[in-house]
């Protein structure tokens, strides 16, 4: 569904490292942060198709985001990425997506209105 909600423009890359897309100087891998960094993985990765850069991270929260531990994971991602000036487009797990709504919140999150997004959606009953 998301390679369709992009229409084929951009690479979509799942369950990439965190540490391959983000760096930290010696002294904070030391501290601890790196080794954090190297342990955490992005769900999917949007990069421009001619020169690999990446665009965005998107990640699909289930309800094992709920969880505390899960929360202090999300934030530590979220600032990590934040600081490397990736936008993140977070998007609430389903069975479904809606093609349109999707590609129109991936959009959003390319043409950086926005460092840190959120992409929930509700089935239309017929």
């Amino acid at each position: 569904m998301l390679r369709l909600a992009i229409g084929g423009k951009y690479h979509v890359a799942f369950k990439v490292r965190l540490a391959d897309l983000i760096t930290c100087s010696d002294r904070d891998w030391q501290a601890g942060f790196g080794h954090l960094i190297a342990r955490h993985h992005i769900d999917f990765v949007v990069c421009d198709y001619r020169t690999t850069e990446v665009l965005a991270a998107i990640e699909l929260d289930d309800r094992s985001h709920e969880k505390a531990s899960r929360r202090r994971r999300d934030a530590f991602v979220d600032e990590a990425l934040a600081v490397s000036a990736i936008p993140l487009l977070r998007i609430q797990a389903a069975s479904w997506y809606n093609p349109t709504a999707l590609a129109s919140a991936i959009v959003t999150c390319l043409e950086g209105n926005t460092t840190h997004a959120s992409f929930a959606q509700t089935r239309a009953r017929a």
